[in-house]
């Protein structure tokens, strides 16, 4: 399962001198593993969103690919540490 890609905690906010309680969200980031053909190539911590647009960036940034039309497929795996992609 995908983690959600933000959380919403409570929090307490003091302004003017009162004290209010609320809720906030805050952005979950978690790591994110890039392998290609079963080979490791780097891990950033990231949003768990667009995983697929952020992969296929990330390989034409890297030179990995030189267009999309090189990506044959973008896999999203969960994993307990993070997800790889």
């Amino acid at each position: 399962m995908i983690p959600p890609a933000s959380l919403r905690l409570s929090q307490q906010q003091f302004r003017a001198g009162l004290c209010s309680a609320g809720r906030r969200s805050i952005a979950e980031e978690v790591p994110v593993a890039f392998t290609y053909r079963g080979c490791s190539y780097a891990v950033m911590m990231a949003t768990p969103l667009d995983l697929e647009d952020f992969a296929v960036g990330f390989s034409l940034t890297e030179g990995l690919a030189t267009n999309r039309d090189e990506i044959e497929a973008v896999t999203v795996r969960p994993r307990d540490e993070g997800l790889v992609l």
